[in-house]
């Protein structure tokens, strides 16, 4: 998705520097960024529901 573009647009918009918008939004972006990590490196936590679903 364009963040960048919703970044500048955003600080525009709430007349703000982009550095200034960026240091709000980066603590919404730690726990995606750990969320992703979590989903990419342990396979069974994506697995886990279609499982329960499937009646394994």
């Amino acid at each position: 998705p364009p963040v960048g573009i919703g970044l500048f647009v955003g600080a525009k918009v709430a007349g703000i520097t982009p550095e200034e918008l960026l240091k709000a939004v980066i603590p919404f972006f730690l726990p995606l960024f750990a969320g992703l990590a979590l989903i990419s490196y342990v396979p069974a936590v994506t697995e886990w529901l279609p499982a329960l679903i499937m009646d394994r």
